[in-house]
């Protein structure tokens, strides 16, 4: 099991040491082997994540699709040059896999969920589902540049030292009374290092609708939400003696939490590149004055929080 990079534990340990004596948050990174470990909560209601298809509780009027896997493998009329591989061809790996929503609380009238789970995973606003993945695995992509000269392979054996891999999936997150929350994964290995993103759509299970920044918090306390990740990314610095950067803006991606909201940065953003993802989590105590009534509302009636098993590359 692989754990979340050390800035993201130290940023999530601090956290929960505010919020109460005895309560210890662990939290851990979906990574592109498709692990994942639990997020334990003090009540033990997460204790057993739950396969997105089999959940039987009432509380999560769930369906899903089954997984969509594509794989496209390409191989370059390029070779390499020197080194071990002198000779093997660039390679290129295209893959998807999605498990996208079919019924909520028993609608199937999910467009705009489904439309913002493809956005945030091809970055093709507006675009259909199936135009989105055809268009996103029929490119191939190398680490040279201007090379269009290449086949499609049935499969590749070397492109753990010479490919380049770009990968994406979408799964359900978490579940509650209120709010199902899905998260995007995607990563790229160019050859020599991994980048990697996140990100998160909310949906508003009763009322069947996509939750944006705007629905949770107030625009006008914006400077004040800054404080406040700042103020933790400060404290974990100094607690752990770790060089982290201020953030410069609010974050574009946030994760809702039983007990809080993690912000989500992209890799280089707070912390070094090679640190990942990084997620800045604030507890409800601090983010009253922040939040907007109405999803303070949505908060004092939700319960029944799940979390669902990650789909695996």
């Amino acid at each position: 099991m692989t754990t979340r990079r050390p800035y993201i534990i130290a940023i999530s340990l601090l956290a929960v040491l505010d919020i109460a004596a005895g309560f210890w948050y662990f939290a851990n990174h979906v990574n592109a082997d498709g692990h994942s470990g639990g997020l334990l909560w003090d009540n033990g209601a997460d204790s057993e994540a739950v396969m997105a298809d089999t959940l039987a509780s009432a509380v999560a009027n769930n369906r899903f699709e089954p997984v969509t896997d594509r794989v496209a493998c390409y191989t370059s009329a390029f070779t390499l040059p020197a080194g071990d591989g002198k000779g093997a061809p660039y390679t290129c790996i295209k893959q998807v896999k999605l498990r996208m929503p079919k019924a909520v609380n028993g609608s199937t009238e999910l467009g705009e969920l489904r439309q913002a789970i493809a956005d945030k995973a091809f970055n093709r606003t507006g675009e259909s589902l199936g135009k989105a993945v055809n268009a996103f695995v029929e490119a191939a992509e190398f680490n040279l540049g201007g090379n269009s000269d290449y086949v499609q392979s049935p499969s590749v054996t070397t492109r753990s030292v010479v490919g380049r891999e770009h990968r994406v999936k979408a799964f359900p997150y978490s579940t509650s009374e209120r709010l199902l929350q899905y998260e995007v994964y995607g990563y790229v290995y160019d050859g020599y290092r991994r980048s990697e993103r996140a990100g998160f759509v909310l949906y508003d299970r009763a009322r069947h609708r996509v939750l944006g920044m705007a629905d949770v918090f107030r625009p006008t306390e914006s400077g004040r939400l800054l404080k406040l990740i700042n103020s933790r990314i400060a404290k974990v610095a100094r607690k752990k003696g770790q060089t982290l950067n201020a953030a410069s803006a609010i974050a574009a991606e946030f994760m809702v939490e039983p007990k809080g909201i993690s912000m989500v940065y992209a890799e280089g953003a707070i912390a070094s590149p090679e640190s990942g993802v990084s997620y800045v989590f604030l507890p409800y105590s601090e983010l009253d004055l922040c939040l907007t009534d109405e999803f303070k509302r949505l908060l004092a009636g939700d319960c029944g929080y799940h979390r669902y098993k990650p789909i695996k590359f």
